[in-house]
């Protein structure tokens, strides 16, 4: 859940006859990524743009009364209230969490120790009947025995089911004589 990790790595110890740890570190395996989304304020606009309207009815209202004063402030806050609008019909990017990653080993103790790893042993080859690879391009007409494609190219007039087909046939294996 947290994307955190810890590798533990032992060592043997015949003397006791059990296992003991000679490295541990932890990590964050996990990175965190920030989110961001746009999003626009239309309610804010709305309201800013009924403001606004309000503000140009004050500057009539102040005009007609004999109020300069009223009517010059009246319309600073029209203009105030447009300009608020404006800016709230604007995208605006709101971002969540942080980028990065870290490493932190939280403890050592100093012994020396080796790493086992344990492998899946591969099959014996059989060369009488499955060949080896070449690893090599060359045209079929050149082998004998089972020939099997790691990348089949044809290239040829046919339909495409045809092609699909031999192109299948290719990379399954067949015998060449």
């Amino acid at each position: 859940i947290t994307g955190k990790g810890t590798i533990h790595l032992y060592r043997n110890d015949p003397v006791h006859g059990r296992a003991e740890v000679c490295y541990m570190a932890s990590t964050q395996f996990g990175v965190p990524i920030q989110l961001a989304q746009v999003t626009s304020d239309y309610m804010g606009t709305a309201t800013s743009l009924l403001q606004a309207g309000a503000n140009l009815v004050g500057v009539g209202a102040q005009a007609y009364a004999g109020n300069v004063a009223g009517a010059i402030q009246s319309g600073v806050n029209s203009l105030t209230s447009i300009g608020n609008a404006v800016q709230s019909a604007m995208p605006q990017v709101i971002t969540n969490g942080v980028n990065g990653s870290f490493l932190s080993i939280t403890k050592q103790i100093g012994a020396s120790c080796s790493v086992t790893a344990k492998f899946t042993m591969l099959v014996d080859e059989d060369l009488a009947e499955m060949g080896r690879p070449l690893c090599k391009v060359r045209r079929i007409d050149s082998f004998s025995g089972f020939v099997k494609c790691g990348e089949a190219s044809i290239d040829y007039p046919a339909f495409d089911v045809e092609k699909t087909m031999i192109h299948r046939y290719m990379l399954d294996g067949f015998f060449w004589e």
